[in-house]
């Protein structure tokens, strides 16, 4: 009960935090839009259309669903990773890491309301995107359950963000190599192209991605790849929460949290 409350302070804190800043909020807006729109103009996914049997209408929305899940994981890493450097950089995480709630639990929390606010953020580009008529023939309903198949995908990329967060109470500020890490993302997976099958087995949101083209394209999808989505997940998810408790204990014994 008591790391169910605190959990709850944490969300409650960042949504506040979040609605505070408003400048980023329409700035985070116009970024995706921009982002969007350029993949939208440059014709991306023509492969992709190929690749799940889609008809020119529908090449947008698996483009779109793409750029989702890279939006999505993109948030859930560099949430989960600056959270720990800023903590640290503002003096707060020695607090937390004496309190009774495991601090990975608080970045979760923290975690899903930066996930909310990305949702609120996407939702209004699609609203833009719509009132232009570049979403003409979307089916809604079934664009939404595709997307969900997304929530596995939350985990596995908290776990990536974990072992980064934890890279920085060693080597301090890696908002650089996050940056990096989520650039890649985009260009090595197949969020615009079908040119790296491999990362389906690899990147935690990438065999969700397929699955949930599949699932909106009316494909057959395989039980195996279901049971190989959730098991990349979890395998990210244990291993970024061993790493950070790892990485934790070394800084603890090298005095090095105090260092920022």
């Amino acid at each position: 009960m008591k790391i169910l409350r605190a959990c709850w302070y944490e969300f409650k804190l960042a949504i506040l935090r979040s609605i505070r800043y408003r400048v980023g909020f329409v700035s985070d807006i116009l970024i995706f839009s921009v982002v969007f729109f350029i993949i939208l103009f440059a014709n991306a996914g023509q492969g992709l259309s190929l690749a799940y049997n889609a008809a020119e209408s529908d090449a947008k929305v698996i483009v779109l669903i793409g750029y989702i899940f890279w939006l999505f994981s993109s948030t859930a890493l560099g949430d989960s990773s600056n959270a720990i450097s800023n903590e640290a950089t503002a003096g707060t995480l020695e607090t937390k890491l004496l309190g009774a709630v495991p601090v990975p639990a608080l970045l979760l929390a923290r975690l899903a309301a930066g996930l909310i606010y990305a949702m609120v953020s996407m939702t209004c580009v699609l609203l833009l995107a719509g009132i232009f008529g570049w979403l003409q023939g979307v089916r809604a309903f079934a664009l939404i359950l595709a997307l969900l198949v997304y929530i596995p995908s939350i985990f596995g990329m908290f776990g990536i963000g974990l072992i980064l967060g934890g890279i920085s109470l060693h080597h301090k500020r890696v908002g650089m190599l996050t940056f990096l890490f989520q650039v890649g993302l985009l260009l090595l997976t197949d969020v615009l192209s079908t040119n790296f099958p491999v990362s389906k087995y690899i990147v935690p949101y990438a065999s969700g991605m397929d699955i949930a083209r599949n699932l909106y394209m009316q494909n057959t999808v395989m039980p195996l790849d279901l049971i190989l989505y959730f098991m990349i997940n979890a395998f990210w998810f244990l291993l970024g929460y061993e790493a950070f408790s790892l990485l934790l204990s070394s800084a603890k014994k090298r005095g090095t949290l105090a260092n920022y």
